[in-house]
């Protein structure tokens, strides 16, 4: 039977360092609208994530996100959304590389990085029947959040609680290894701000990504284009607008 402290660097040493990454993405939404749709996902790492979604090979709608700004264009009516992302995150200092993480199904420590066998004390560890769980010791403006893990190292659930209320979790499974490490090929989210409530699956064809190439996609600033609200983005995907 081996201890929370292995478990922990068996989880830590299964990652690996990486430059970018262009990835084929299906997109799988339950709400706020039924849909199915695919693309490409770009991740430059700790820079940027850019998600261009397609119908019949043509880019219908993308979302950029950088360390400072969230942009989102929709080409048929030919909007696009800008915001700062702090506005969005509030008092809970999520990064680029964060979010990368949490796409990807790999555990974090907040203004730390991707987990490290030298974060072994900045976490407090317990031992479940089926899994074993890390949680961070530092707490933001009442949020904690926690990862679990299967008793094989692979992480299965990311969680964010605040007050007694739980606005995200996120499920990983289909494992497997890449030039990242191991990745969760299947993402399911399950996200409440606010009056939005988004429940989402994110499925990676990691046998098709091409990694730290050096020649990642830039995102553009579209001409023309309309700019709304992400709440009346939202809306329109949600077809009440």
């Amino acid at each position: 039977e081996r201890s929370l402290s292995q478990h922990f660097e068996t989880l830590a040493a299964s990652y690996t360092d990486w430059e970018d990454v262009n990835i084929p993405v299906r997109l799988e939404l339950e709400s706020p609208k039924k849909m199915s749709i695919s693309g490409r996902a770009t991740m430059v790492r700790d820079k940027s994530v850019l998600i261009s979604l397609r119908v019949l090979g043509m880019e219908v709608a993308n979302l950029y996100i950088t360390n400072d700004s969230v942009y989102a264009t929709e080409k048929l009516h030919k909007y696009y959304v800008a915001e700062d992302i702090n506005s969005l995150r509030g008092e809970f200092p999520v990064s680029i590389s964060d979010v990368q993480d949490m796409l990807l199904g790999q555990a974090f420590i907040l203004e730390r990085g991707r987990l490290k066998k030298s974060m072994k004390k900045q976490v407090k560890m317990s031992e479940l029947e089926k899994y074993w769980t890390i949680m961070p010791n530092k707490i933001y403006d009442d949020v904690e959040y926690a990862f679990c893990v299967s008793k094989e190292d692979k992480l299965t659930i990311f969680s964010v609680c605040r007050q007694g209320e739980i606005p995200l979790v996120s499920q990983y499974s289909n494992h497997v290894e890449t030039a990242a490490g191991m990745i969760a090929e299947k993402t399911k989210i399950n996200l409440s701000a606010g009056k939005t409530k988004l429940d989402a699956t994110i499925m990676w064809d990691a046998e098709s990504a091409k990694w730290n190439t050096g020649k990642p996609s830039a995102w553009k600033m579209p001409k023309g284009y309309k700019r709304i609200s992400g709440e009346a983005l939202i809306k329109m995907l949600s077809g009440s607008l």
